[in-house]
């Protein structure tokens, strides 16, 4: 589930491969949202077009994740392969 900000969702979450993010506020085109790892440290860089992207997996740890977005931020549960 995604918490604090229920304009933020993921789906699936917790996921394995990879989960779909969506806002729900119109974001502009090719914004970008930023994962960080539960240290604080910037994982990656994603581009959002038309408000949604797409997480891959591969190559994260299993852990909590901060997503952030402008200044919506969402935690993302990733499950061990």
């Amino acid at each position: 589930m995604i918490t604090p900000n229920p304009t933020l969702s993921a789906t699936p979450n917790p996921f394995t491969s990879s989960t779909t993010v969506r806002n729900s506020s119109l974001l502009p085109p090719h914004s970008s949202l930023f994962l960080y790892d539960a240290a604080g440290n910037l994982v990656r860089t994603l581009t959002a077009g038309s408000g949604c992207a797409v997480l891959n997996g591969d190559g994260l740890k299993p852990g909590v994740y901060l997503l952030r977005v402008g200044t919506q931020s969402a935690r993302l549960v990733k499950v061990a392969h």
